[in-house]
């Protein structure tokens, strides 16, 4: 049987290519069909991608506060420092006997003077304020402030005089009192100074000056 021939055909022509299942290929004109601009959608999509990542990140991985950040750069074995007799007693004078009223003004303060809370106050607890430095811990909530460092030579000497010197009042308690960690204790108007000494790291010792004023 002859085949037929399309007359109305131009020259040249060429029948379109036929799938095995008998319909044209049309998989190589896909990418001009209209609205389907590559060009344009990739990239579209790719940034959409892209902020779907950043937006999950940030979910996932909350930044450390600036507090965490500083502190982390400070060794555990020296929160706690060996205070000069000069900068424990000055410490104590500053932030302790000449303490603002409000908790606020004493976490400014303190702040303002490179100090970082390590633990926060409450209820319970006094708050724990560090410093990268050789100057003392200070603890301190509403009744109670208090500076600690490592046991030095001179520390225990130089607390003796300043209590004299500043509080001229004061009287001398029984330490046996008071719990085993206590060490000396002294009587003044509306309140009471006390030093304790606990075992630290190794054969060193940790020693704490605290005021303590219930009525404030």
């Amino acid at each position: 049987m002859a085949v037929l021939e399309n007359r109305n055909a131009p020259s040249g022509h060429k029948p379109k290519e036929k799938r095995r299942n008998g319909s044209p290929d049309r998989r190589k004109h896909h990418r001009h069909l209209p609205g389907h601009n590559n060009d344009v959608i990739q990239p579209f999509f790719i940034s959409l991608c892209l902020l779907a990542l950043a937006a999950l990140a940030a979910c996932s991985q909350a930044r450390p506060s600036a507090d965490k950040l500083e502190l982390a750069t400070i060794p555990s074995w020296k929160e706690i420092p060996k205070s000069s007799p000069s900068q424990f007693v000055g410490t104590f004078a500053r932030f302790c006997v000449n303490r603002p009223a409000s908790m606020a003004t004493v976490d400014d303060r303190l702040r303002a003077a490179s100090y970082v809370p390590k633990v926060q106050g409450s209820a319970k607890r006094p708050a724990l304020y560090v410093v990268d430095d050789k100057r003392p811990a200070v603890v301190v909530n509403a009744q109670t402030c208090g500076v600690r460092a490592i046991s030095r030579t001179g520390q225990t000497d130089r607390v003796n005089r300043y209590v004299a010197e500043t509080f001229p009042d004061a009287k001398p308690l029984n330490p046996s009192q008071f719990s085993n960690d206590v060490e000396q204790v002294w009587s003044i108007p509306g309140g009471i100074i006390a030093t304790t000494r606990n075992d630290w790291v190794g054969n060193s010792s940790a020693y704490t000056l605290i005021l303590f004023k219930p009525d404030t």
